[in-house]
């Protein structure tokens, strides 16, 4: 933040070197054909001024932002009255953003934010400058997670059982009764979805001794079920930590137990994996 507000300060000093009578308005950089920089212009950048009629105009930017979105301050050339030129980021403007601002009343579009989604993005055979990985726990549907004392939430999730489309709408477990009786002993509680009554439930796994250096056995996954998540649970714990007590158990892509013999399929017996329905 102190980053920022020095660039604030050392905009706002420069500014005061400027001609007096010169005028400089504030815009946006914005795409034009798909690309804020004019193809066969490097360093002109497609402006759009904020005005009662929004003029969209080449602007010379050398060594500026070149982001759609980023607000920007423009002015004629003092030697060419004729160019246009980008003088530099419209740092008062995006101050107002509320990620910088902390000002929790701002619009959450709040428009300043440049659009730079692309930025993030992983895509086929390239990704952007800055890309995002998303890790599993990132992901909701069937996600356990905290909810108060030793209760869990888990989340909504739509998925295929014996040829239909089925809707498990999410709920809460109590895993209280599963906190080991005996000091210094801990286990693994499994969550998972019981496809054959559509209900989320636990498992317990063997007592082990609580001390984080030494692994504690895993439950086996029931059949014909989706397997949620591995909670750690101690002699003595009230509450959970994310970080300590949750262990992934989903899987991405299918994510099925073998079936029992009264039905169900797993993956195995699975040869396609549903996609989308338009």
């Amino acid at each position: 933040m102190t980053d920022f507000y020095d660039a604030l300060i050392a905009k706002q000093e420069h500014d005061t070197q400027f001609d007096p009578n010169r005028i400089i308005t504030k815009g946006e950089l914005i795409e034009v054909d798909g690309a804020v920089e004019q193809a066969d212009m490097p360093s002109w950048c497609w402006v759009k001024e904020y005005s009662q009629h929004g003029g969209v105009f080449l602007a010379f930017n050398v060594g500026g932002a070149k982001l759609a979105g980023t607000p920007v301050l423009i002015a004629h050339s003092p030697k060419i009255p004729g160019l246009r030129q980008v003088l530099a980021v419209d740092y008062d403007t995006l101050s107002l953003y509320p990620g910088i601002s902390g000002d929790p009343t701002m619009p959450p579009n709040f428009p300043w934010l440049p659009e730079h989604h692309d930025s993030h993005e992983w895509r086929e055979g390239t990704y952007g400058s800055d890309p995002v990985n998303t890790y599993l726990r990132a992901i909701v549907p069937l996600r356990t997670q905290i909810s108060s004392g030793l209760t869990v939430d888990i989340a909504p999730l739509l998925y295929h059982h014996a040829g239909a489309r089925v809707r498990y709408a999410g709920g809460t477990l109590d895993l209280s009764s599963y906190e080991p009786g005996t000091a210094d002993k801990a286990r693994r509680v499994l969550t998972y979805l019981d496809k054959m009554d559509n209900t989320i439930k636990a498992i317990a796994g063997e007592l082990g001794v609580d001390n984080t250096a030494v692994p504690l056995p895993h439950p086996s996954v029931p059949a014909s079920s989706i397997p949620s998540c591995f909670v750690r649970l101690a002699y003595g714990q009230t509450s959970f930590v994310e970080a300590d007590d949750f262990e992934e158990a989903r899987f991405l892509f299918g994510g099925t137990s073998p079936a029992a013999a009264g039905g169900g399929e797993s993956d195995d017996a699975m040869s396609t994996l549903p996609s989308c329905g338009v």
